[in-house]
């Protein structure tokens, strides 16, 4: 595709007649692509009830509605020339009067009607759609949908009463299954084999109900794996080969012949004989030996080799076709008892009146591809979408895109009215096929839609967005150039990555990628995991102690400004926010918590367990030797071995340093006899919150309130703590997940899933060490239209007949762990640092086209061609490679000023100098530091909240901040309130402006300083600058008011150059209300 000029780009992007497919690389603006369609659908006339707008999750709908509505708004207000610029600038031409003034209008016509804007996830249409027509749907009039909880209840539910089923037919099936997996993983290949079949798009949940399936799939097997006895008695032709073979061999003295001899020989002997041979004969991995006997007997018996080939093959396809009836039985097995489990899943789903996701949106495609209904829906409704649009389509799965089409059907037969579709998505991102979405389905949906449009001569835009707004220019470089290094064709689509140019801004910017050693821990006791946790919480609290400067940002690091990405949840995040915690770092809870992992809530399970039973000695002994307690386990053991007969909770109710924790406990045990199950729990975490937290840290908060609200969600229908218990075991492996934090002081620590859509100035992948895991355990023929999903219970199920498709099913597995690595490293703004822990081993699928792991390939793209594995035992992280652009900063206020903007030159000499860092002030600290300090910081934030919110929101954010602030009084805080209620002052937040900017001292020498502004406000011929003091003129010393005005010729003297415009100086006394301005002219004298 040609580049296209900027106006021709925009205008393309906004044509109502077109239908649209945009390439949005990570960071180009896709957000603001869509919001722009959306408006220019809106200002071009479209009614608002004919755009329906697909997003990926609830957060991206709502920050699309927003950035609608405020442009909508912006343009309400606009003066006429600032509006036709906005709308040149949106439509990419020249706006029709007609246009204008609907833009004008609009914000005010659909302020009362934010319902009808239809932008939501796929989800969230679906299910209203199914609620407005349940018996058409075949739903239950009032349904649920079901969280992760409540579906891994069911399951483990369902599953029990499949395995104490009186079906004979289920019991062999489960006999069959059970000779090659254990029950307690059986549940899991249910879940997944159902999940695999369904997301593949050949199949969904009520094919697998009808009766034929069964039929269908049987047919598939045979014709797939044959029909074989499955004797594997050894036929004498190949007895006597072997018999011949060991004459042959006899009186050789050679090793090898010795072995071989002595091995068949001992057929006479051995249990089960073809297992012998397989082991004589194959390879672990089942291929055919290919040295049996020495080279000498070889030369001496010529025909020898002949017949040890003969064996050879007999064993090999014998096995084969033993192979193949096995997995025909299984899977067979395995088909029998999923049509069983779905159908009861299904059953007890209605009874619940409740429908899971996957329901959903198979339901709601029944729905609209049923022609009874189809018509009845859009006259009910009363519209129909002419405009859809999709965000995120890589992450879109084919009966999503089935839908889609189910909505778009219509839209190139008719000429009556522009309908379009409109397609954002980035194949180099699509990384959720565990949820359905591959990336081979963007390619092929791609191709239909086009194909359709133009098959019926309507214009088709192949769009790219090719500016990166977030990640630096000197990190594209490296980006670009890791992955086209790499013989890995990311998309599937494009051919390679290409060049994403820079964000278009003036002058330069900084960037950096830190290429770390592997890590190996030098102490055997502690674990490499434990040390690189470590590690990287020193080097954070190293920086954000001396103060971290941001280059690109203009300011010092905060803790939010770190992102830590990992593959997988495992040891290393547990050993991350274990070593945050002891240097003090804030760190955002976990968006998933397994809760069964967290040490406090299996504190509150035994807590409860003893309640129940107070014989339980393991339950009493993580109890008493708990954060509750804090007893000694040897103490505990020493009373049991001299308990001589009595229960241990009777031998320590006699013992001194116990006997007050059984009475506690006894106390405890009333109380879980008299209070509802909930009830007692929740009292019993509110009694002993603080000493889980001295335990196990801040952190333990989160996983405490899930315990709270999983067992809360669990309560219905259980009316005794027993069953409480049961049923939180019974849903243990299910993830508790909260809403994302909106914490941005915190540093994060995220799997790179949990993280798409996010960035931070510096990003650490912290496990690029891991190499691809694709033993998944299913496989389909994608070439064969027929083929239906199988199980292979192990690698050596592997038979010759699905080689084929299981390498196409690794390669499709390797593009997506690279294309996992793109997403991560373009999360990065400035700074990217790539570490990870030694001691692992390389596979030898590893090559120099495909590494192993993103360590390897980054390490091998930038060309560190070091010999020796960069496999170190450190004490400190020290780079092998760092990558970065000359360092200098653009001091980004400049911005501010459109009249004016200094060159790159005018900024090559500036360095990043001393630091001032203005105090946070916590509850926690308020008494370490002064009242002013403490009342001074907490006005200053205020204000700076106040500004940000709306009027009619004000009052309850006094009355909130009141509550999380020890240190100011109300009625101080009304005060300030006052301040924006008072006629004379509120053009200070009214007016354009910023808070808190921070910028550079003027001072020519080398003692420069980071200055903080409180507010800078925007007029119309002139800038102000305000200064918030506590206090009243009247009680300020004529010393201090001079130090606070040459404070202000500071920062005048700073802005000056950037601007022609007059700059004044103002001090607002918050207590009293007075405004003290100065001028340049009292300034200088």
């Amino acid at each position: 595709m040609n580049a296209t000029q900027p106006n021709d780009h925009q205008r393309k992007l906004t044509d109502i007649h077109a239908c649209i497919w945009v390439a949005a690389s990570a960071g180009t603006g896709k957000t603001k692509a869509l919001t722009d369609r959306v408006l220019s659908l809106l200002i071009q006339g479209v009614d608002v009830r004919n755009i329906l707008c697909l997003t990926f999750t609830n957060a991206a709908a709502f920050e699309m509605k927003h950035r609608v509505f405020q442009r909508l708004q912006q343009y309400s207000h606009a003066t006429p020339d600032t509006l036709s610029n906005e709308l040149q600038s949106l439509l990419g031409r020249s706006a029709t009067e007609q246009e204008f003034d609907q833009s004008k209008r609009l914000f005010y016509e659909l302020v009362d009607r934010l319902h009808l804007l239809n932008i939501t996830t796929i989800h969230g249409f679906c299910f209203n759609l199914l609620q407005q027509f349940p018996h058409e749907a075949g739903i239950p009039l009032l349904c649920e949908v079901m969280d992760e909880s409540e579906q891994a209840r069911l399951t483990n539910q369902v599953f029990q009463e499949l395995l104490n089923s009186s079906d004979f037919e289920v019991l062999e099936a489960l006999d069959t299954l059970t000779q090659a997996t254990s029950e307690n993983q059986l549940k899991e290949i249910l879940v997944n084999y159902i999940q695999f079949a369904i997301i593949k798009g050949r199949t969904n949940k009520s094919s697998i109900l009808e009766n034929e399936w069964l039929n269908e799939t049987r047919q598939y097997l045979d014709q797939m794996f044959g029909n074989h006895d499955e004797t594997r008695a050894t036929p004498i032709h190949i007895r006597e080969e072997i018999s011949t073979c060991l004459t042959t061999i006899q009186y050789s003295q050679e090793n090898l012949d010795i072995s071989l001899h002595t091995a068949l020989s001992a057929l006479a002997t051995v249990e089960d004989e073809f297992d012998h041979l397989e082991s004589i004969f194959l390879t672990a991995d089942g291929n055919i030996r290919k040295k049996l006997c020495s080279a000498k007997t070889l030369k001496a018996f010529p025909n020898l080799i002949e017949r040890l080939d003969r064996i050879s093959q007999w064993v090999f396809e014998t096995k084969e076709m033993f192979t193949c009836q096995k997995l025909k039985e299984f899977n067979h097995a395995l088909n029998i008892v999923t049509q069983k489990f779905l159908g009861k899943m299904e059953d007890e789903k209605m009874k619940r009146q409740a429908l899971d996701y996957s329901d959903i949106i198979e339901k709601t495609l029944l729905l609209l591809s049923n022609p009874s209904y189809a018509d009845w829906i859009a006259y009910k409704l009363g519209y129909t979408f002419h405009h859809v649009l999709v965000d995120e389509a890589q992450d879109t799965s084919p009966l999503q895109w089935q839908l889609i089409l189910r909505l778009t059907e219509d839209f190139f037969a008719s000429d009556l009215a522009p309908k379009s579709v409109f397609i954002v998505g980035d194949i180099k991102q699509s990384i959720y096929s565990f949820q359905g979405a591959y990336a081979e389905s963007f390619q092929y949906f791609y191709e239909l839609l086009k194909n359709k449009t133009l098959a019926h001569e309507k214009p088709w835009w192949d769009l790219r967005l090719k500016y990166s707004y977030r990640t630096t220019q000197p990190l594209l470089d490296v980006i670009d150039k890791a992955f086209n290094t790499l013989s890995i064709n990311l998309s599937d689509m494009d051919g390679p990555l290409g060049q994403l140019s820079a964000r278009r801004t003036k002058g330069h910017h900084y960037g950096r990628v830190c290429f770390q050693p592997l890590i190996k821990s030098e102490d055997t006791n502690i674990a490499s995991t434990d040390r690189l946790a470590q590690l990287l919480a020193e080097e954070i609290a190293s920086d954000l102690e001396n103060g971290r400067w941001l280059e690109n940002h203009n300011r010092l690091a905060h803790a939010g400004d770190f992102l830590i990405l990992v593959q997988q949840r495992g040891p290393l995040t547990s050993s991350l926010y274990k070593w945050f915690h002891q240097y003090g770092i804030p760190v955002a809870p976990p968006d998933r918590i397994k809760l069964m992992e967290q040490m406090c809530v299996q504190d509150c399970l035994a807590f409860a367990k003893l309640m129940l039973n107070q014989n339980d000695q393991m339950s009493l002994a993580q109890v008493l030797t708990g954060p509750i307690f804090g007893l000694k386990l040897a103490d505990i053991i020493t009373s049991h071995l001299a308990s001589e007969g009595d229960s241990l909770w009777e031998r320590l109710a006699s013992l001194s340093p116990f006997s007050d924790a059984i009475t506690m406990l006894t106390n405890w045990q009333e109380l879980a006899q008299t209070l509802p199950p909930t009830t007692f729990l929740t009292r019993l975490i509110m009694e002993y919150e603080a000493k889980f937290i001295q335990s196990y840290g801040i952190a333990s908060l989160e996983a405490l309130d899930g315990f709270l609200s999983r067992i809360h969600s669990l309560a219905k229908g259980c009316y005794s703590l027993q069953s409480i218990v049961d049923n939180f075991e019974s849903v243990a492996s299910a993830p508790y997940k909260r809403l994302p934090s909106q914490d941005r002081e915190s540093v994060r620590i995220m799997t790179v899933h949990g993280a798409k859509g996010l960035q931070a100035p510096i990003v650490i992948l912290a496990d690029t060490h891991r190499g691809l895991e694709t033993d998944h355990g299913f496989v389909l023929d994608e070439q064969n239209v027929n083929a239906r999903a199988l199980w292979i219970p192990k690698k050596s199920y592997r038979v010759p007949s699905l080689t084929s498709a299981m390498e196409t099913f690794e390669a499709s597995a390797l593009h997506e762990y690279y294309r996992l690595l793109y997403v991560a490293m373009t999360r990065c703004e400035d700074e990217l640092i790539i570490c990870g822990i030694g001691g692992h081993r390389r596979s030898s699928r590893s090559s120099q086209d495909h590494p192993l792991t993103w360590y390897d390939a980054i390490k091998q793209s930038l060309g560190i061609n070091n010999d020796e594995e960069a496999e170190e035992t450190l004490n400190q992280l020290t780079p092998l490679f760092e990558n970065q652009a000359k360092v200098f900063r653009s001091n980004n206020i400049s911005a501010l000023f459109s009249d004016t903007v200094p060159s790159f030159e005018e900024f090559l000499g500036i360095k990043p100098y001393e630091k001032l860092s203005l105090p946070v002030v916590s509850k926690e600290d308020s008494q370490a530091t002064s009242p002013s300090t403490n009342y001074g910081t907490l006005v200053h934030q205020l204000l700076h909240l106040l500004s940000n919110t709306l009027p009619g929101n004000r009052q309850a954010l006094v009355t909130y901040f009141y509550q999380q602030n020890p240190v100011i009084s109300m009625d101080e805080c009304q005060q300030i309130l006052g301040l924006f209620q008072n006629s004379s002052l509120s053009w200070i937040w009214e007016a354009e402006g910023e808070n808190e900017l921070e910028i550079m001292s003027p001072t020519p020498n080398q003692n420069r300083a980071l200055m903080r502004i409180d507010r800078l406000v925007k007029l119309p011929n002139k800038w102000v600058v305000i200064d918030y003091k506590t206090g009243s003129p009247e009680n300020t010393s004529s010393e201090l008011l001079a130090t606070y005005q040459n404070q202000l010729h500071q920062y005048i003297s700073a802005l000056q150059p950037l601007t022609h415009l007059l700059i004044e100086g103002a001090i607002l006394w918050v207590q009293s209300g007075d405004l003290f301005a100065i001028t340049n002219a009292s300034l200088s004298s």
